[in-house]
């Protein structure tokens, strides 16, 4: 749908609002729509298109992981400049933990009863982590062991 100017600005005035926290459902609609002399009804339904436009922008996967990274960079520098090791150390972490620069976790996982079977390797895999993996064929277990494709764990 092509919008002419006067709406696209007006769309774009409630967005700012909507971004900045002025924007106050219920109220904000009826303020605007006497102030442009348009029906409350046209106010509410250009909001919903502004929110529409800021909910894509911020709940855009790309934009939110490079406003957390700003922040923490922010955080990062600022806690440097004042010398707050505490703040350092706890900022960098979160920071290598969102970005994956952080070591990776080390997991050990046992069979309890000695059986070091493939098929058991992967029962105890999907007990510990659920299914991450596709499932595997049923020709591929070796004889006698565990079904390779156990139910989910509910």
């Amino acid at each position: 749908m092509e919008r002419n100017a006067t709406t696209t600005l007006r769309i774009e005035h409630i967005c700012e609002m909507m971004r900045d926290f002025r924007w106050q459902r219920g109220r904000s609609d009826k303020l605007l729509a006497e102030e442009w002399g348009i029906a409350v009804s046209t106010a509410q339904h250009l909001a919903a298109e502004a929110s529409k436009l800021v909910a894509a922008e911020v709940m855009d996967r790309d934009g939110v992981r490079a406003d957390i990274g700003i922040a923490l960079k922010k955080a990062l520098d600022g806690s440097l400049a004042e010398g707050d090791w505490r703040a350092v150390a706890q900022v960098a972490k979160v920071f290598g933990e969102t970005s994956g620069a952080s070591a990776p976790t080390k997991i050990e996982a046992v069979v309890s009863d000695g059986a070091a079977t493939p098929a058991a390797a992967r029962t105890a895999m999907l007990e510990a982590f659920g299914r991450v993996t596709p499932p595997v064929a049923a020709d591929d277990a070796a004889p006698g062991d565990a079904d390779p494709n156990p139910p989910a764990a509910a």
